[in-house]
């Protein structure tokens, strides 16, 4: 459900409060559930809030991979990225750009990751 299904519902006084942000809105409505801002088709806005999110995301995502240490990345394609609706999170800076910030301590060299789940099986 999109912000203009809400809005078309009568639930745009509402939505108006949190600045159109439907993540907002549910994460403070219905605030007895774990709401993941990656999860939503618009990823948060705001440089901060969007960082926040991200970094979370990619803990959600080491979980669900998972990733037992940060090598690991090295298996995991855009194709498992876009299977956890996460790709989106990463679109526009990717992966290497997203390993680089949260290990900046590791050298990261991009022809060793993987681009398709059909490379990651071979």
């Amino acid at each position: 459900m999109t912000a203009e299904d809400i809005a078309h519902r009568g639930g745009s006084s509402l939505l108006s409060r949190y600045g159109y942000r439907k993540s907002d809105m549910l994460a403070d409505v219905y605030a007895e559930f774990k709401w993941e801002p990656w999860r939503f088709r618009k990823a948060p806005n705001g440089s901060q809030e969007l960082a926040e999110a991200r970094k979370v995301a990619f803990r959600e995502l080491e979980n669900l991979l998972p990733i037992a240490q940060p090598l690991d990345w090295y298996r995991v394609s855009i194709d498992h990225l876009k299977s956890f609706d996460a790709y989106k999170m990463f679109r526009g800076r990717g992966l290497l750009v997203a390993l680089r910030e949260f290990y900046p301590d590791m050298t990261w060299d991009e022809k060793f990751l993987v681009k398709s789940t059909k490379e990651s099986d071979t």
